[in-house]
């Protein structure tokens, strides 16, 4: 963290030293403040930056998602119920399993890609990440 050195001159006449002390006090006051609004700029542009980055990161998973399930789709020729089952499947697996939906998606694409069709690959995609999980497998190993 950086820090800032700040120098301040007190120059007290004893003819009016409870004004210089006032005085110096509002002068360290007015310093704290600015020092203090600094301080929360920076944590407000850095709260800022951070949001930005969890959104991005966001938008990132669900293109991810997005495009895993366009491709189950796409070798499954499921229909519109079959591939809003498996959209539904994966979203579960990805609360309930310690995968996300993301990887659960990438499972059925493996599952797809071995020859399952939309049914099949629903009913064996949970079998399958439960074998990666206590196999210690990739997905792509526990499909095959």
């Amino acid at each position: 963290m950086a820090t800032q050195t700040f120098r301040i001159k007190v120059i007290v006449d004893p003819s009016g030293a409870g004004r210089g002390v006032r005085t110096v006090n509002k002068e360290l006051d007015k310093t704290a403040k600015k020092a203090g609004a600094v301080g929360a700029a920076l944590k407000r542009a850095f709260l800022f930056l951070g949001g930005g980055v969890a959104l991005f990161g966001g938008i990132k998973l669900l293109a991810s998602f997005s495009q895993e399930m366009s491709t189950v789709k796409a070798i499954t020729q499921a229909t519109g119920v079959e591939f809003a089952m498996l959209t539904e499947e994966a979203k579960r697996l990805g609360t309930e399993t310690r995968f996300s939906a993301s990887q659960a998606a990438q499972g059925m694409v493996s599952l797809a890609r071995a020859g399952f069709d939309a049914n099949e690959t629903l009913m064996a995609v949970e079998g399958t990440l439960k074998l990666a999980q206590a196999g210690a497998l990739d997905l792509g190993q526990a499909a095959d």
